[in-house]
């Protein structure tokens, strides 16, 4: 019997997905095949193989980290960020983070969008603007 191809597995774990498995529990499923399989360097490219795939049928994740708790509203402005980004858009399953390293803002990744609100960012930006002036 041959092992399934990564496009197999990234179909397979499609039909969980669609099946209402969470990304988080089907990621790990695809670790502990990978791992016993001795397949982990195949890890990244399946699960961009399959981000890409759901982004294709219209179902995007999203990455948000930020120091603090986000109300309503901005999350529904960050999902907003993501549905302008791209065409046939129908969910936007976002997936939210504290990160004790951020002194403020907010940072937003998808599979083919980075948007970095950071302190640090801004504050980054600022210093090259003033280096390039002196």
């Amino acid at each position: 019997m041959s092992r399934p191809s990564k496009n197999q597995i990234i179909v397979a774990v499609m039909a969980l997905l669609d099946g209402g498995i969470s990304i988080e529990k089907a990621a790990k499923l695809v670790a502990s095949y990978l791992v016993a399989e001795r397949r982990t360097k195949e890890l990244d490219a399946i699960m961009r193989g399959l981000l890409e795939r759901r982004a294709k049928s219209g179902f995007y994740e999203a990455q948000v980290a930020s120091a603090y708790e986000l109300d309503a509203q901005t999350k529904r402005a960050l999902e907003q960020i993501v549905r302008a980004s791209r065409e046939n858009v129908e969910k936007v399953f976002t997936q939210y983070r504290h990160d004790s390293s951020l002194v403020g803002g907010v940072s937003l990744e998808t599979s083919d969008l980075r948007l970095d609100l950071t302190l640090r960012s801004k504050l980054k930006s600022l210093s090259q603007l003033t280096a390039n002036e002196i």
